[in-house]
């Protein structure tokens, strides 16, 4: 699951424990929002609890030392955190977006080149982005 909502009021700790733990096994929540939009000390029940519950952001919570000494040697695959806002927040940001976005269609025309029943399985095609 990806995150990309404004902080406000209404979306401050709005991904909680109740809404994390509702995720399938295996799954993982990718938040290039706010990083107050996640509720940090209910994320890490989370994380306490389900050892397959993964966490990709890009900013690193306030309480980053308590998620390390949580996830242990697994810190890096089970958590991570980008070196670099992912969020589309400057202009420079922006550009660099409308160039991966790009770059995204064009590996897909060429996926779809490449091997047309690969097309028919895998239904590489525009309409899955929002663009």
């Amino acid at each position: 699951m990806t995150l990309h909502v404004p902080l406000t009021e209404e979306t401050k700790e709005s991904i909680n424990k109740a809404l994390l733990t509702k995720m399938p096994k295996g799954g993982t929540l990718i938040n290039t929002a706010r990083e107050e939009v996640v509720h940090e000390a209910e994320l890490l029940e989370v994380l306490k609890e389900r050892p397959d519950f993964c966490y990709l952001a890009d900013v690193a919570p306030k309480n980053i030392e308590a998620i390390k000494e949580l996830v242990g040697d697994k810190f890096g695959k089970r958590v991570v955190f980008t070196k670099k806002k992912m969020g589309a927040q400057t202009t420079e940001a922006k550009s660099q977006a409308e160039a991966d976005r790009r770059h995204a269609i064009k590996a897909m025309e060429n996926l779809n080149a490449y091997d047309a029943t690969l097309h028919a399985s895998c239904d590489f095609t525009l309409k899955n982005f929002d663009i």
